[in-house]
């Protein structure tokens, strides 16, 4: 008998500057699939606007990418190093306004800042003020994450991930369970 497969889809978020921690992340992830998918039942789906969004004029570009991967996602990851990003109108930069959307929306959200120098010729004052400003926001509101190293971050990131699967499949069975238990409808009697 061949096991149900069930899959969390997980967004990966970021400015272009951590395009290294996005595919460390993806490889976490991978590697998650690889050592539970089959024995549990579970597999994860990492997702990202440039592979997994597609061309819509309905709405502006960022409300495109949050309708397509956000609101379809179980957990979002944003990951930020010296920049914040480019400002959509309605948030300071696409990155903030995926995780502020999660947020609302009470999608599992994980954050996390590099505390890698950048490189000279990188540094903008005016962005590393903007990402100083948005981090200390998020630490204002939740729990975030800072790493030092890539290395840190794919051991860091590895550990969150089961926690994060763990909480939300314990959240889902919580709700499963609290559930009322459906009633047995009748379609006879002389009241239908």
């Amino acid at each position: 008998m061949k096991n149900e497969s069930t899959t969390l889809k997980v967004a990966l978020c970021g400015p272009g500057d951590v395009s290294k921690e996005i595919q460390i992340a993806q490889e976490v992830i991978d590697e998650w699939n690889q050592t539970n998918w089959e024995a549990t039942g579970l597999g994860l789906i990492a997702r990202h606007w440039k592979t997994n969004s597609a061309p819509d004029m309905a709405d502006r570009g960022q409300r495109v990418i949050d309708r397509q991967l956000i609101d379809e996602s179980d957990l979002v990851i944003g990951i930020f190093w010296s920049r914040l990003g480019t400002p959509t109108g309605l948030a300071e930069s696409g990155t903030a306004e995926e995780i502020d959307r999660a947020i609302h929306r009470d999608i599992r959200t994980m954050v996390y800042f590099s505390e890698l120098e950048a490189p000279n010729q990188r540094i903008d004052v005016n962005e590393v003020s903007r990402l100083e400003e948005f981090r200390q926001r998020v630490f204002r509101t939740g729990l975030a994450s800072t790493f030092s190293s890539r290395r840190q971050f794919e051991k860091d990131f590895r550990k969150h991930l089961g926690l994060a699967v763990h909480k939300i499949l314990s959240t889902r069975s919580e709700a499963d369970e609290s559930s009322p238990p459906r009633e047995n409808i009748s379609q006879s009697g002389s009241n239908n």
